[in-house]
């Protein structure tokens, strides 16, 4: 019996996307995802098309003031394409959008309460059921305030 050492190795092709489709708000969670995104932009080189959703409907942000300018010239400094489209907003619209573009990819983010349990909106969840291709959930989500933490100390310990 041949050893896992000697097994020959199956070939593994990577195939590049040819449309990202970024879900986000301009002024919300969409630089930040972009800027997640931003390695493997890099990589496969894809048509970028940010369908704009209206603020209420993007993850709750740090960033809700950060502009997507800066990382939109970056993404125009690597040589690709940034398309920017306004979407419907509803969840069966954005799907809709997203057949006629033919995209390869979504990324979406998604908001992470207090508690730690990730929560799915409507959209996130009709684009889990309906999407043709893989979606890629970011976390958006605030940073926590820090925690409490509370030490006993034994006084006559060492």
């Amino acid at each position: 019996m041949p050893s896992a050492a000697h097994e020959p190795r199956t070939r593994v092709e990577r195939v590049p996307f040819d449309t990202i489709v970024v879900c986000g708000a301009a002024h919300g969670d969409a630089p930040l995802l972009l800027e997640q995104a931003l390695p493997l932009l890099t990589a496969t080189r894809p048509v970028v098309r940010l369908l704009e959703l209206p603020l209420q409907r993007a993850a709750p942000t740090a960033t809700a003031t950060r502009p997507l300018e800066p990382i939109a010239a970056v993404i125009g400094r690597l040589g690709l394409t940034l398309r920017r489209d306004t979407s419907v907003g509803t969840g069966r619209g954005v799907v809709q959008e997203l057949l006629a573009s033919g995209a390869d990819l979504v990324i979406k983010g998604v908001a992470l309460p207090e508690d730690g349990r990730a929560t799915l909106d409507g959209l996130d969840l009709e684009l889990i059921r309906r999407c043709p291709c893989p979606v890629w959930f970011v976390e958006c989500t605030a940073p926590r305030p820090p925690r409490r933490i509370i030490a006993a100390l034994r006084p006559a310990g060492d």
